[in-house]
């Protein structure tokens, strides 16, 4: 028997057959983590304008998740660190082109761009693979911000 929903998360050109096959089927979708482009929400509208099985969407906001961690990582230092002259943080986002990366690195760039004494040092991909992101963070010379 079909399930009564589907919990996905969709992404490319590919999400939208995926969109088609569930609401043909008479499967209700919902779909969490998924950043929907402005041009795709004209094809396809919110839940249940298109696809009346497209049930819902949760999303978080990625740009506000990665202002609020650079906070966190801030005030966290600051306390630990009083005497500190200024903060470093380098960053290992997943995939660069993958939009909650970019979001969460743009989120950050703001929050440091809040105090003249916090620096982005470096931004550098780990593919969400241990073996780079280990690399990055044993390095003693940071890759070059990208």
């Amino acid at each position: 028997t079909p399930p009564d929903i589907v919990i996905f998360e969709a992404h490319g050109r590919i999400s939208l057959q995926v969109f088609e096959i569930f609401d043909k089927a008479g499967i209700n979708m919902f779909t969490i983590n998924t950043v929907i482009t402005p041009e795709i929400l004209k094809k396809i509208g919110e839940p249940r304008y298109k696809y009346k099985h497209w049930i819902g969407r949760i999303s978080p906001d990625d740009t506000e998740a990665g202002f609020l961690i650079g906070e966190l990582l801030y005030q966290n230092t600051k306390k630990l660190n009083p005497n500190t002259n200024s903060v470093g943080v380098a960053a290992i986002e997943g995939i660069a082109r993958v939009a909650p990366s970019h979001e969460r690195v743009e989120g950050l760039k703001k929050s440091v761009q809040s105090y003249s004494d916090y620096n982005l040092l470096n931004v550098s991909e780990g593919y969400w693979n241990s073996a780079p992101s280990q690399s990055i963070a044993e390095s003693p010379h940071p890759p070059a911000q990208s």
